[in-house]
């Protein structure tokens, strides 16, 4: 065979282990970044969950909640308005209690 084939021949298998080579090294580098892809899918896979609910159901538990805290409400407004009247009858009781003691330190004051 003539030299300059057999020399050409050696630089094709040359390009062709080179190629060989950059595909090899290409291979696994995308091999480390895919390995890890199951997992990660698992991770970044999210669920989207609702639930509908009729609103005859929502209406149900609407009144349900509303007799529950409605007599609840009115026992404490019923408490509030007894301890403001209490409160209203304690100061009443008190401005005639200074009216009086003013009166006496005004009488007090005159007879000295």
């Amino acid at each position: 065979m003539n030299s300059s084939y057999l020399y050409s021949l050696q630089g094709c298998v040359s390009s062709l282990r080179m190629s060989n080579d950059l595909l090899s090294s290409s291979i696994a580098s995308l091999d480390s970044g895919v390995n890890d892809l199951p997992r990660m899918k698992t991770v970044l896979k999210t669920d989207r969950v609702f639930e509908v609910v009729p609103e005859s159901e929502v209406n149900t538990v609407k009144q349900s909640l509303q007799g529950e805290v409605e007599p609840q409400i009115i026992d404490l407004l019923k408490m509030a308005d007894t301890a403001i009247s209490r409160l209203e009858r304690r100061e009443k009781n008190l401005v005639a209690k200074a009216q009086l003691q003013e009166v006496r330190l005004q009488q007090a004051t005159r007879r000295y």
